[in-house]
């Protein structure tokens, strides 16, 4: 009768033993309160993302971010695509917000250094390499009208079937197999 006294004393020794464990290992790992990061544009990736260190991409910043986290961004133009992987909750949100009133703008696009030249008819080139598809081109903040094959009007700029020649299977990106532009006779050099 003893013996099963301190059985039972043992187990319930053990079960605290382990809630207490469990407890402090939960409390160490759990944040409570959210952890303020920092982006500047003169930052670097490498830092650990403080006022004093701060990271240099918003986008990196959104991976690091957990619920309650608020990303604070410095003043300047990020030019960065910026994909949340995190999610908050409806008690602690994650948050993105100017450092005091600092003016950010967070632009997707590319800059593309050249060299440019000027071709005919006052047509502007260089060669891009592009790692994915290019949408829109921008000179000083206007969006410009991109080459195309066939020229189309404003109005037809709206419908598939006029706007874009297709192109054959065989077509990647850096690759055009059209027999249609081949007939064409352009010159397609650039």
């Amino acid at each position: 009768m003893f013996c099963q006294k301190l059985q039972g004393l043992g187990r319930v020794a053990l079960i605290r033993f382990m809630l207490i464990h469990l407890f402090l290992f939960t409390a160490a790992t759990v944040r409570v309160d959210g952890v303020d990061f920092y982006v500047a544009v003169d930052g670097q990736d490498s830092n650990p993302g403080t006022i004093e260190q701060p990271l240099r991409s918003i986008a990196l910043a959104a991976r690091k971010l957990q619920a309650g986290d608020t990303c604070w961004i410095r003043g300047g133009v990020y030019r960065e695509s910026i994909k949340l992987t995190g999610s908050g909750r409806e008690d602690r949100t994650i948050t993105f917000a100017c450092y005091k009133n600092e003016r950010v703008i967070v632009d997707g696009s590319d800059l593309v250094p050249g060299p440019w030249t000027v071709s005919n008819n006052g047509i502007w080139k260089t060669k891009v390499a592009a790692e994915r598809q290019i949408e829109a081109v921008f000179c000083n903040q206007r969006m410009m009208m991109e080459a195309r094959w066939p020229n189309c009007s404003w109005e037809e700029n709206w419908d598939a079937d006029k706007k874009w020649a297709l192109s054959g299977k065989e077509s990647m990106l850096g690759e055009i197999d059209c027999l249609e532009l081949g007939k064409s006779n352009l010159d397609l050099s650039g």
